[in-house]
């Protein structure tokens, strides 16, 4: 059984990413089956590619929430959108997600497949080391809307009882 599972990462300067996958929760896998991806998207520019494009009005579309206003006027328009979850973490418990699954990513998809080649977390200038809350943001936009796709999954294996979290 797998499940349509959509996410956009929204830009202007930095390109707007939407990506659309099929999630086999069974097998641990992620098809990445289409996206959007482009520089200087308006926010029409955005609604027409979900509407005609891509064909995904239908479904919830998990949007960066640091732009509330975007998710209201993407409501407005009957698309789906709901701001992803963000807080502590969260950018590094999405990657590990990720990282757990096997990713399939249709041929279509060249953006999303090269920041998949190309992803890599940054050296820390003093040490050396390698920061896992700090990445090439030039291969992040596209992952991003990925990890906004995922977001309400890794919540969803998650119950709390009272001060404790439990990760099921």
């Amino acid at each position: 059984k797998f499940e349509v599972r959509c996410g956009m990462d929204m830009g202007w300067v930095d390109p707007t990413a939407i990506v659309t996958t099929l999630y086999d929760k069974e097998n641990k896998i992620i098809y990445v089956i289409d996206e959007y991806y482009k520089r200087g998207a308006t926010l029409d520019d955005t609604v027409d590619a979900i509407i005609d494009k891509m064909q995904i009005k239908k479904h919830k579309i998990y949007v960066d929430s640091a732009d509330p206003r975007a998710i209201s006027f993407f409501s407005s328009r009957g698309i789906r959108a709901e701001g992803a979850k963000k807080g502590k973490d969260s950018v590094s418990t999405g990657i590990s997600f990720i990282q757990n699954h096997k990713i399939v990513c249709h041929a279509r998809c060249k953006n999303v497949a090269a920041e998949l080649e190309n992803f890599v977390y940054l050296r820390d200038r003093a040490t050396g080391q390698l920061c896992e809350d700090k990445m090439d943001h030039d291969y992040s936009h596209s992952l991003d809307a990925l990890r906004y796709a995922m977001e309400a999954i890794k919540r969803r294996n998650i119950f709390i009882t009272g001060k404790d979290f439990y990760n099921i």
